[in-house]
């Protein structure tokens, strides 16, 4: 009986082979970034495309939000160009959610490097609130934290803080405004696993850090003996 089942399993898995190879023969899958033909071993962009983005080259010296300062210290993986934000766009708003894994898994060595001394115990992707999440139907960096979580070998605690209060959008405020727009809209859920804690947190985009800021605070009141800042793109230092 279990060989007849095994049997069955490899004639099913066979026929789906089959079929998606049919489908990429008619339907070839496509670079995000660029349109051009993907090959076997790329999943969402080609390698020219993530090669071409342009990488920063240390850690934020200052941020623009307004004190105090919860983060012990942020950094992106990448300058704010043209098509950093074609491909945060296809993130955020079109569901494109492998693309922040792929830039994570693509940077794997140089995040190792890069956050090495910050010796972090867990990290979590900043959490949207219900109601966002029931309209947007996913969190754009969740998977991300799942890769980085493999990459940097420690647990994805995403789960350990949530977003009580729904925030309206932050696009046309200023610094200050942005901080009271955020302020006291994070708990933590776990404040035992969280005390003396080295926690990173993980968005997609910087623009003040007011949202990481506040996430930050709850994070510390809850006794996280340090906490960072990951995000894929900084939108306050472009290429001009």
């Amino acid at each position: 009986m279990k060989s007849g089942y095994a049997g069955l399993q490899l004639v099913i898995s066979g026929c789906r082979s089959l079929l998606e190879g049919i489908r990429d023969l008619m339907y070839p899958p496509l670079c995000e970034g660029c349109g051009s033909r993907l090959d076997a071993s790329e999943s969402t962009l080609c390698r020219d495309c993530i090669a071409a983005l342009p990488r920063t080259e240390g850690f934020h010296e200052k941020l623009s939000v307004a004190p105090p300062h919860y983060l012990d210290a942020a950094w992106s993986l990448y300058l704010f160009s043209e098509r950093i934000q074609d491909l945060m766009h296809l993130l955020k708003y079109q569901q494109r959610t492998r693309i922040a894994g792929e830039l994570i898994a693509w940077e794997a060595s140089r995040i190792r490097e890069m956050t090495r001394n910050w010796q972090v115990d867990g990290v979590m992707a900043i959490p949207l609130h219900r109601r966002k999440y029931r309209e947007r139907g996913f969190n754009q960096v969740a998977s991300a934290v799942r890769i980085l979580s493999r990459v940097l070998d420690t647990p994805d605690q995403s789960s350990l803080i949530r977003r009580i209060r729904y925030t309206p959008s932050q696009t046309k405020l200023n610094a200050m405004e942005r901080a009271r727009n955020v302020a006291g809209a994070f708990r933590v859920i776990d404040m035992e696993v969280v005390a003396g804690k080295r926690i990173l947190l993980v968005d997609d985009v910087l623009t003040t850090g007011s949202t990481a800021n506040a996430c930050a605070a709850e994070l510390k009141q809850a006794g996280a003996a340090a906490v960072f800042l990951l995000t894929l793109a900084d939108a306050n230092r472009d290429l001009t």
